[in-house]
């Protein structure tokens, strides 16, 4: 009798814990799509104790439909899943990651693509209008970068048609989250600066990969290997948009404290340590950074160290090479000489060079402590008014929309468009297919 009563009572608890397991995977699963936050507050950054409790303010920003996201049918990166965060509750961390990519496919990628169009109209302003998609992929590691863009042209021959595979990856555990109350949270500002900065690098080397597609793939209208960009010119030109001075004056902090820069460190330190052509990611980003800032001075028609000025000189140089020209030909023309061409400048960019090194000194004093990204209105005063890069508010367009149900898309063109017809511009040191605007002009 009473190994009975235990075999029913082992049956009741079974059955219990069966019960209890099914409503809480049903309350996971019909977990709502949380809506942009109807108030507005300034938060402290998580972990900053020393803030005071914020003034929560009625907000005047319209909130965007929730994007609908099957998490079931959802591939992310590396075949990652969303998982517990050190700072977040398993659910919130699932409701967070959806607001995010309302917020990516919304806002933040429409609003890059719509200021990169603004800011450089000879280069990229043929593809205004043009629907091209990009796949959106969640990295949960936490060392992951905060972006990255993937780019693959599938093996086909240069008379029959092509097509083109884009993708973007957001390093979803980067970001840090104010919570409002219950319902209503929002990217703190700091996180949503850093998602905007990344994600203009990241739009940057997509808009360069479609209009000068034989020097960023290195590869030519006879979809053989071609000598593409050096890295320091692909990552120096994105970094241009979202700025890099933060970093040059973060490193320049760490051995001096210094309120203005002196040639003496940027001869005697930063050049020294990441010369331009090296293996290094300061060499590659911040470097490389201040070498494109370099060739748009050189290529602006005023002179003047201002975004407006720069944006110019570099949309210059980025629509010759589109028209066919090489980077090293490029360099050569806008230079007037100066340099005979692509190794000539690598090899004169140090800190031996004074012009350069005058050059990048009062770069950064004119920047300040700012991003020194071209997309700023200016750099006047404390130098932090390019900041916040991007609006926050939503937009439209064809152009690089975000397909959220895929880590990449993939573009697939018009029978009558060759593979040799889309490696359009110049390679490193040869000259390639010119692009659609300079075929019709």
């Amino acid at each position: 009798m009473r190994a009975s009563l235990r075999v029913l009572f082992v049956l009741g608890l079974t059955v219990a814990s069966i019960i209890l397991f099914a409503c809480t995977q049903f309350v996971d699963a019909t977990l709502p799509v949380q809506e942009d936050s109807s108030v507005n507050a300034t938060l402290p950054e998580q972990g900053d104790s020393s803030a005071d409790s914020p003034e929560i303010k009625p907000s005047t920003e319209k909130p965007s439909p929730p994007v609908e996201v099957d998490w079931s049918d959802y591939q992310y990166y590396k075949n990652q899943e969303i998982t517990e965060s050190p700072i977040l509750q398993w659910q919130d961390n699932k409701a967070y990651a959806t607001h995010l990519v309302q917020i990516l496919r919304d806002e933040v990628v429409p609003q890059s693509v719509k200021a990169l169009l603004a800011k450089f109209p000879k280069t990229f302003g043929y593809l205004e209008g043009r629907e091209i998609g990009v796949g959106l992929a969640m990295n949960t590691v936490e060392d992951s970068a905060v972006a990255s863009f993937y780019s693959d042209i599938p093996h086909t021959t240069p008379d029959k048609p092509v097509s083109g595979v884009y993708g973007l990856t957001v390093g979803y555990s980067q970001f840090s989250w104010e919570k409002i109350d219950e319902s209503n949270f929002r990217l703190t500002s700091c996180s949503r600066e850093e998602l905007e900065s990344a994600v203009v690098h990241e739009m940057m080397h997509a808009m360069m990969c479609e209009s000068l597609t034989c020097g960023y793939t290195g590869r030519d209208s006879t979809l053989g290997k071609t000598a593409s960009f050096p890295e320091w010119f692909r990552e120096g030109t994105a970094e241009a948009v979202c700025g890099s001075a933060r970093f040059v004056w973060k490193i320049a902090e760490k051995r001096y404290l210094l309120k203005q820069m002196e040639d003496k460190y940027m001869k005697e330190e930063f050049l020294q340590l990441y010369p331009l052509t090296a293996d290094k990611h300061n060499s590659k980003y911040q470097t490389g950074w201040l070498a494109v800032m370099y060739l748009s001075h050189l290529a602006s028609k005023d002179k003047a160290l201002t975004p407006s000025s720069l944006a110019a000189g570099l949309d210059s140089i980025l629509h010759q090479i589109h028209c066919g020209d090489s980077l090293s030909d490029t360099i050569q023309a806008i230079s007037e000489g100066k340099f005979s061409g692509l190794d000539d400048f690598e090899s004169k960019f140090t800190d031996t060079n004074d012009e350069v090194v005058d050059f990048c000194v009062e770069l950064l004093n004119t920047v300040g402590k700012g991003r020194g990204s071209l997309l700023a209105e200016n750099w006047e005063g404390d130098g932090l008014q390019d900041s916040d890069l991007l609006p926050n508010e939503p937009f439209d367009t064809p152009l690089f929309w975000l397909y959220v149900r895929n880590d990449r898309y993939t573009n697939k063109f018009e029978d009558k468009i060759s593979a040799a017809q889309m490696f359009k511009g110049g390679a490193a040191y040869k000259a390639g297919v010119p692009g659609l605007r300079a075929r019709v002009q």
